[in-house]
C-alpha cells in the first residue's frame, strides 16, 4: 500500500456531484447569458463549499481574479447530505470584448486533516463560451 493511500480518508471517494460537467454556450455581443450549475452533496456530512471560477482561455496563464464578465452566485454555501444547490452563472460580453473563452467553475470543500495537513477536493464544470457567428 502506498503512503498516499494511507493519508486518504475512507469517505474521500464520495465527492460533490456537479451537473452539467461540461457545456457549450453560444454568446453574442451585448447579450447576457443566464444559467445554472447543480451541485449535490453525496457525502454523509454537511460540508462548506467554496466556488472558484477560473478563466482557462490561456491555459498557461489561467486567471482566477478579475473575471468581471462572469458572475457566479453564491460565492460559497453550506450543503447538507443529499441536498442540491442551484448555483447561478451569468456571462455578459460587449461586442468589442466578444471572443470565445473557456472557463472552469470549481466547487471546493475540505473534509478534515491528517498529520497537520488539510485535505479537500474540488470538482468542476467546464464551460466553452463560443462566439455566435
Amino acid at each position: 500500500m502506498s503512503c498516499a493511500a494511507l493519508l486518504w480518508p475512507a469517505h474521500a471517494a464520495a465527492v460533490l456531484n456537479v451537473k452539467p460537467e461540461m457545456q457549450t454556450i453560444e454568446i453574442s455581443g451585448g447579450k447576457v447569458y443566464k444559467g445554472f450549475i447543480l451541485v449535490t452533496n453525496t457525502t454523509p456530512e454537511k460540508i462548506h463549499v467554496d466556488v472558484q471560477p477560473e478563466d482557462w482561455t490561456d491555459r498557461n496563464n489561467k486567471i482566477t481574479e478579475g473575471l468581471a464578465w462572469l458572475k457566479v452566485k453564491p460565492a460559497s454555501f453550506d450543503l447538507r447530505p443529499g441536498k442540491t444547490k442551484k448555483v447561478k452563472v451569468s456571462g455578459s460580453f460587449t461586442a468589442e470584448s466578444l471572443s470565445s473563452r473557456i472557463t472552469q467553475v470549481f466547487f471546493a470543500y475540505k473534509f478534515g486533516s491528517h498529520a497537520g495537513l488539510s485535505t479537500g477536493m474540488r470538482v468542476g464544470s467546464l464551460v466553452l463560451w463560443k462566439r455566435k457567428i
